[in-house]
């Protein structure tokens, strides 16, 4: 099975206020067995925030790329953004996408996109970038798994190994299962049921495709939801409780896209993961469930901070 590798990782986050203030229809989210304090607020716009990381990637690479990549689901002028980007970046050349429609859940399906882009031949380094923010009154998920958080990842994804700094994450098996009913019966965001049906369908994908056994998936990641959900969801998947790869959910809330990069870096530069650990990465999104594996194929050097 082919696959791809994830580098030059970084990211960044808006400012935090404690989830409290966002009234009653958070107070479950505040509950010690949720895990949730803080949302965070940016005040920069959605494309800024992703050209900051994306300076940030490029520092760490051996070479530009040759596809940018940029995925958004709240900003409302996707085009207007990649011309703000590249010229930030000094890329007046590089071919470029916008990707966007499945919520929360539009990294693996970016990265599918990177890997088609990379396996066609006409493409050899993809930097990818996720962003966005939420409108200020809509911070709840409608599923009530978590609250919204403003921030930005980027990483290259090459289709081998890379000679840049930091953690190096090798991708294989990825696939991405929907499920939307007829005549607007599917409601905005799946409901806990729901994911657990389209991520059983989608263990079943990973396991067809996949050259390990699931015995050799040390670790299971969520976007940052609650974590009293994660552990149903894992429990469902039939994952034990201690095999969840647990992110910053106190500290950082639900970034979108973002949650499963953020998580995979962050445990490797503190000391969480080690070389040869594979991870299942899952996120929701709307009317739908990615998944994909990952294998830590390099850690820091050094652990500084993102």
């Amino acid at each position: 099975m082919s696959a791809i590798h994830l580098s030059a990782i970084c990211y960044e986050h808006g400012e935090p206020r404690p989830v409290s203030e966002l009234g009653d229809e958070a107070a479950q989210l505040t509950l010690p067995d949720s895990g949730l304090a803080d949302y965070l607020v940016s005040d920069r716009e959605i494309w800024d925030m992703a050209a900051a990381v994306c300076e940030r990637s490029l520092a760490k690479s051996p070479g530009p790329p040759d596809l940018l990549v940029y995925v958004s689901e709240n900003d409302r002028s996707p085009a207007a953004s990649l011309e703000k980007i590249a010229r930030r970046l000094g890329l007046s050349t590089i071919a470029y996408l916008a990707v966007c429609g499945y919520g929360c859940g539009n990294m693996i399906p970016a990265l599918q996109m990177a890997k088609d882009a990379l396996y066609s031949g006409r493409h050899d380094r993809v930097l990818l970038v996720l962003a966005d923010r939420a409108p200020d009154k809509e911070r709840m998920m409608l599923s009530g798994l978590s609250v919204l958080s403003d921030g930005a990842v980027s990483c290259l994804v090459t289709r081998e190994l890379e000679q840049s700094a930091g953690s190096h994450f090798k991708v294989g098996a990825m696939t991405t299962r929907t499920d939307i009913g007829p005549d607007g019966k599917a409601t905005a965001e799946p409901g806990l049921l729901s994911i657990i049906k389209l991520a059983v369908d989608g263990l079943a994908d990973i396991a067809a495709q996949d050259d390990g056994k699931p015995d050799d998936v040390r670790y299971l990641v969520f976007g940052n939801y609650r974590i009293t959900s994660q552990k149903f969801l894992a429990s469902a998947m039939g994952f034990p409780a201690e095999r969840l790869l647990l992110g910053q959910v106190g500290e950082l809330g639900h970034c979108f896209s973002a949650d499963c990069l953020v998580t995979l870096v962050q445990s490797a530069a503190g000391g969480r993961l080690e070389l040869g650990d594979r991870i299942i990465a899952s996120a929701t999104g709307t009317h739908s469930l990615s998944m994909m594996t990952a294998e830590c194929v390099r850690l820091p050097a050094a652990n500084p901070p993102e």
